[in-house]
């Protein structure tokens, strides 16, 4: 058996068992009713996809870390509170994760072992800030930290070199690191609802046009140096606008994610 789809069922546990499909590739257990993770799902070192969504857990096995195969996880509306490093250390091969809509509080530094990651789901957690190793993560094109509580980015962001999409909106930035306008590839920068988000001139005058087909949409202030080409803060209804823009797209984000996993 290589598929295991065991989704919508309200299952409340999982045998021990299960540890001895060890030829399992892709197996779903979203929208059940589980609290727990067994950690013989580590012993499952083929699998490459896992599907975990909308369930009641607020942790996961480190033993996780063992299935060194996997390649595409969701995670998301759940209640987890943190992830083990090991984990991360573990799935170096892994290119789409999905974490959004939990309550993580921080991410351990072993999440720049992901050297394949890219594409990388965290909003609506409780994030004050992201380890600077996450500049490690060379294939990262898509990164969503919107609806947190960041107070600063690290300059260690300017290691992502493939960035394409940041998310930043709905935070309590007040400044970004000047190095994020080293990210010559982003073409998509969200930074909406900052209250009091100042731009570094670095960015200001990477955000005042859209050449090259780059997209920025947001409030924030510049520099001194920057103020002539910084963008105007947004008003309410541009918040709006943008709010409405960034739902749909999660909404359609959250479709093609079910469906793979269907």
């Amino acid at each position: 058996m290589r598929h295991l789809s065991l989704h919508f069922n309200a299952l409340e546990q999982l045998p021990e068992e299960i540890g001895g499909c060890t030829s399992l590739l892709w197996l779903s257990l979203h929208a059940n009713k589980l609290r727990t993770v067994p950690a013989e799902l580590g012993l499952l070192t083929n699998m490459t996809r896992l599907s975990l969504h909308m369930l009641e857990i607020e942790s996961l096995p480190a033993e996780l870390g063992g299935v060194t195969r996997m390649e595409a996880v969701s995670l998301f509306k759940c209640r987890l509170v943190s992830v083990p490093g090991p984990i991360f250390a573990g799935w170096r091969l892994l290119r789409r994760l999905a974490l959004y809509e939990n309550a993580l509080t921080r991410l351990p530094p072993e999440i720049g072992d992901m050297q394949h990651l890219q594409e990388l789901w965290l909003y609506e957690n409780r994030l004050e800030r992201v380890p600077p190793e996450i500049g490690r993560l060379k294939q990262l094109q898509r990164l969503w930290l919107d609806r947190n509580v960041l107070v600063e980015l690290t300059p260690a962001i300017a290691g992502c070199d493939k960035l394409q999409e940041l998310y930043l909106n709905s935070n309590r930035l007040t400044t970004l690191p000047k190095e994020l306008a080293q990210l010559t590839g982003l073409r998509r920068l969200y930074l909406a609802d900052n209250p009091g988000l100042v731009l570094p001139p670095e960015v200001a005058a990477m955000t005042a046009t859209a050449a090259g087909g780059r997209e920025y949409e947001g409030g924030g202030r510049g520099g001194e140096a920057g103020a002539a080409a910084a963008a105007a803060p947004a008003g309410p209804a541009a918040v709006h606008a943008l709010a409405e823009r960034v739902e749909a797209f999660k909404l359609e984000s959250a479709r093609r994610e079910e469906a793979r996993d269907t």
